[in-house]
C-alpha cells in the first residue's frame, strides 16, 4: 500500500494521476485489472556486475592487440576453417530465427514446456540485444577490419563495434544454457556454437577480437535481464513503468521510476537468543529497525 505522502510525491512528479488513481479509473472499464505498473528489470546481480567489471578491464588489453590477433587468425586460415565458419557467417539470422520458431512449435507439439519457454525467450532476448547492438554500432562508428583503416578508426560509417552476430549468438546460447543447465551437454554445445560464430567474424575480417568479445558479453548480460523480466524476478532492481493520465489536459502519459536492488533476506540476529520473552522483544525491535 502506498502512503499518502508517496501518492502526492508521484502526482507532483508526473503532473497527472498517481498510479493508484489511474488504476482505479481503468478498473471502471476493466474490473479484473489488478496491475497498476509494469516492472522492467535493468539491474545486474553480483556475479553479473563482476563479469561486467572484468570485461571492461580486459578490454584495455584487447583493443591494442586487435590488429595482431587479426593477423594471427588470417595467417592460420585453411579450407577446414572456411567450411566450419561458413554456416554461421552466411546464415546467421536464418539459423537463429529457425531455431527459435522450431523450438517453440516443437515444444507445443511435444508438450515440452522448456522448449516452448526457450522459443519465446529467444525471440524477446534477440530483439532487446539487437536494439542495444545497433545503438552501439551507430554511436561508435568503428571501421571494420576489411576497410583497411586500422583498428582505431572510430566515428566512421562503419559498424564494427560491437558484433551483432556475436551478441545474437551468445544471447541465443544463454537462453538454452540457462533453461537446460541441468543437462551436462547442452550448455557446452550452445556456448560452443556461439564461440564458433564469434571466431567466424574474425576469420572473414568482419570484426576485431574486441568487437566479438563485447558482443558476447552484451548478448549474455542483456539476455539474463530479459529472462528475469519473463520470470518476474525484481531482485536486481530496474524500472517500474506506470501509465498515467492528466485530467486537466486530457493527456495520457507513461512515467518511469527506478527501483533499487532488493536486499537479500537475512536471518534476524535475535534468532540465536534462547527462547523467551526477551527473544520475542528483541526480534520485534530488530524487525522494526530493518523496516525503516
Amino acid at each position: 500500500m502506498e502512503t499518502q505522502k508517496e501518492q502526492i510525491r508521484l502526482q507532483n512528479l508526473t503532473g497527472g494521476m498517481s498510479p493508484n488513481e489511474f488504476s482505479k479509473l481503468l478498473k471502471k472499464y476493466d474490473p479484473e485489472l489488478k496491475q497498476k505498473g509494469y516492472f522492467i528489470p535493468l539491474g545486474l546481480k553480483d556475479k553479473e556486475l563482476l563479469m561486467l567489471a572484468a570485461s571492461a578491464s580486459l578490454g584495455l588489453v584487447l583493443f591494442p592487440s586487435d590488429e595482431a590477433t587479426m593477423d594471427f587468425v588470417q595467417d592460420h586460415k585453411s579450407e577446414f576453417t572456411e567450411r566450419i565458419v561458413k554456416p554461421t557467417n552466411e546464415n546467421h539470422r536464418a539459423i537463429l530465427g529457425g531455431a527459435a520458431a522450431g523450438s517453440y512449435f516443437l515444444g507445443v507439439v511435444m508438450k515440452d514446456n522448456k522448449l516452448v519457454k526457450a522459443g519465446l525467450y529467444v525471440v524477446t532476448s534477440q530483439i532487446a540485444t539487437q536494439i542495444v547492438t545497433e545503438g552501439f554500432k551507430k554511436t561508435f562508428g568503428r571501421a571494420r577490419p576489411n576497410a583497411d583503416m586500422g583498428s582505431m578508426a572510430w566515428g566512421t560509417p562503419g559498424k564494427s563495434f560491437f558484433s551483432g552476430h556475436s551478441s545474437g549468438a551468445w544471447s541465443f546460447a544463454t537462453v538454452f544454457a540457462e533453461i537446460y543447465k541441468d543437462n551436462k551437454v547442452i550448455p557446452y554445445l550452445a556456448y560452443g556454437v556461439a564461440a564458433l560464430t564469434s571466431y567466424g567474424r574474425l576469420h572473414d575480417r568482419k570484426h576485431f577480437l574486441s568487437d566479438v568479445f563485447y558482443g558476447a558479453v552484451a548478448g549474455h548480460l542483456i539476455t539474463k535481464m530479459v529472462m528475469r523480466m519473463h520470470e518476474k524476478d525484481d531482485s536486481a532492481g530496474g524500472l517500474m513503468v506506470f501509465p498515467s493520465f492528466n485530467p486537466e489536459t486530457g493527456t495520457f502519459m507513461v512515467n518511469f521510476e527506478y527501483q533499487k536492488r532488493r536486499k537479500k533476506n537475512t536471518k534476524l540476529h535475535c534468532a540465536k537468543m534462547p527462547d523467551g520473552p526477551e527473544k520475542i522483544e528483541a526480534c520485534i525491535y530488530e524487525a522494526f529497525l530493518r523496516s525503516q
